[in-house]
């Protein structure tokens, strides 16, 4: 599971945007390969997984990531690290996760998120509180200034998802628009300081070279909409035309996204899963605030 949010911090420290902050969250259970797309929702994941970050080979960080998911709940944590060269730069650390009670349609959800992070040793802590579908009681540390950061009122709130959540309302929506023959779908997603739209597009099937062999695909590709609550910063650095960040899933009942990259002009940046880890290990790497 790739949580978006993490491709951004690492988009967003390859180009000084932050588009890269939703890719890292999309985690999926492989099923059997000889399932096929009947039922009306994916099935539950387990999964515990590392994506590795590069840009054209060159290491720029890790994710490590674990979900557990039900019919009636579920509990994702991910620790995310820079490496290489920009570790030097941008040094950025975060510990996040979230537990909820959820419907599998996501209709009805109750849920605590909560990410330790710092970039730039600069540590920050966001703990948000869902109920009924909506994004209410909210810990913002150090908190916002609201002349720089205007605040997301509540009628925005409704049906957004925190930016690990939004790794399984993806999945789920993506096998819903495989049955349905839809090309496209949009989630709004809520991360305590920021409301952005992210607007899917289910592209074409392909086959994809992954662990010295070739896997089929499905790409999607994916683009955003700031919606409320960005700084003014923020919205003068937003390019309209900043790079299409494509995903791949494989083309099965799994529907394992495996890799996610956008072009810039000096080479790709990507994610790709490295391992997956067995039940008796770990894929976090020890962070917590």
């Amino acid at each position: 599971m790739l949580p978006f949010n993490v491709l951004l911090i690492v988009m967003d420290m390859v180009t000084k945007r932050s588009f890269f902050n939703i890719l890292f969250l999309f985690l999926s259970y492989p099923a059997s390969a000889a399932d096929t797309l009947t039922a009306i929702n994916p099935d539950p994941i387990q999964f515990k997984g590392i994506y590795n970050f590069e840009l054209s080979g060159v290491p720029l960080g890790k994710l490590g990531i674990e979900v557990k998911q039900t019919k009636r709940d579920y509990t994702i944590v991910s620790d995310v690290v820079t490496s290489g060269l920009v570790k030097l730069f941008v040094k950025h650390s975060s510990h996040t996760m979230v537990d909820a009670t959820a419907t599998q349609d996501f209709a009805y959800t109750e849920a605590t998120y909560e990410s330790h992070y710092q970039t730039r040793n600069k540590k920050k802590y966001v703990k948000m509180l869902t109920k009924d579908g909506i994004t209410g009681e909210e810990t913002l540390v150090p908190p916002d200034n609201p002349l720089t950061r205007p605040k997301v009122t509540a009628d925005l709130k409704k049906d957004v998802v925190d930016p690990l959540s939004l790794t399984l309302r993806m999945r789920s929506e993506l096998w819903k628009a495989q049955q349905n023959h839809t090309p496209q779908f949009t989630i709004r997603m809520y991360d305590g300081r920021r409301l952005s739209e992210i607007h899917f597009v289910v592209g074409e099937k392909k086959t994809l070279r992954y662990n010295d062999g070739k896997v089929p695909v499905i790409m999607v590709s994916v683009a955003r909409k700031q919606i409320a609550g960005f700084t003014k910063t923020e919205l003068d650095d937003f390019d309209p035309k900043e790079p299409e960040l494509r995903l791949y899933f494989t083309d099965d009942a799994r529907l394992l996204p495996i890799r996610a990259e956008f072009t810039l002009m000096f080479g790709t940046a990507s994610a790709t899963l490295a391992k997956e880890c067995l039940a008796n290990e770990s894929c976090l790497f020890g962070l917590k605030d």
